[in-house]
């Protein structure tokens, strides 16, 4: 699974900016402002350019991320087909 990000080449954002975008939208809004706090206290503001990785099968695994403006691609391969019935474990 690949993640690549496209953001435009002005991309500026304030951190006070991004929480409160994190904090209306998606899974994080639905969660209460004590849970919210410590999510995002814990969180990192970046940016990527244009086609650029944000997080590729095999890296080390380690965090969540949110996606506050742009947008992302996801790329995956198929590793193994399942059929109905069948039984998976999925391990990282």
């Amino acid at each position: 699974m690949v993640f690549s990000g496209s953001l435009a080449q002005n991309f500026s954002m304030d951190r006070k900016e991004a929480d409160l975008i994190m904090r209306s939208n998606g899974w994080l809004s639905s969660q209460n402002p004590e849970f919210q706090n410590e999510v995002l206290k814990r969180s990192l503001l970046v940016s990527f350019e244009p086609g650029e990785y944000v997080y590729r099968m095999g890296d080390s695994l380690g965090g969540i991320y949110g996606l506050v403006r742009g947008n992302l691609t996801i790329n995956t391969e198929v590793v193994r087909e399942i059929w109905t019935a069948e039984i998976s474990g999925i391990s990282a």
